[in-house]
């Protein structure tokens, strides 16, 4: 194994992208437990599918196996000590930490406004105006906003104008 690894490592050296795949799928044909797509959803070795759920038929990683059932047994191990909501993920049981806190520990680049979660998206689409008046070129987030303000140019009448 060690042998094929460095001439695998050898032939990545020198780029030659036709030798490590044959080398690679050597390797996969020859030790198809120790390939990383085995532990995942599908294996690329066989075409099976490793790991499903047997309640829903979920097809899910070897390493998300026990969280995931935790949604059929109703477990929730770990639980917030101020308010006592219990949750399926350490990580949301954290997030839900901050909001006893105060904390906001993310924060918006472009206004500076702070958040609970890193996920900025919400925020980060806020700022992002993609409906343009075409008389006044003033900017909205929405189009429904967009249709309001063209009335302000056609004295409430809307029948010149169709978006």
């Amino acid at each position: 194994m060690d042998r094929v690894l460095h001439q695998i490592n050898r032939a990545q050296s020198r780029q030659n992208r036709a030798k490590v795949q044959t080398l690679i799928a050597s390797v996969r044909a020859a030790f198809p437990i120790m390939t990383r797509s085995c532990t995942t959803t599908i294996s690329t070795c066989t075409g099976e599918i490793p790991f499903k759920c047997s309640i829903c038929q979920e097809f899910i990683q070897k390493t998300h196996l026990q969280e995931h059932m935790r949604i059929h047994s109703g477990e929730k191990p770990f639980q917030c000590c101020t308010c006592e909501k219990a949750f399926i993920k350490k990580r949301n049981l954290k997030r839900q930490l901050h909001t006893h806190t105060g904390k906001k520990p993310f924060q918006c680049s472009i206004c500076e406004k702070t958040f609970i979660q890193k996920d900025l998206h919400a925020a980060a689409l806020a700022h992002k105006k993609p409906f343009q008046c075409s008389i006044c070129e003033t900017s909205f987030t929405q189009k429904g906003h967009l249709k309001n303000h063209m009335l302000t140019h056609y004295n409430g009448t809307f029948s010149v104008f169709h978006l």
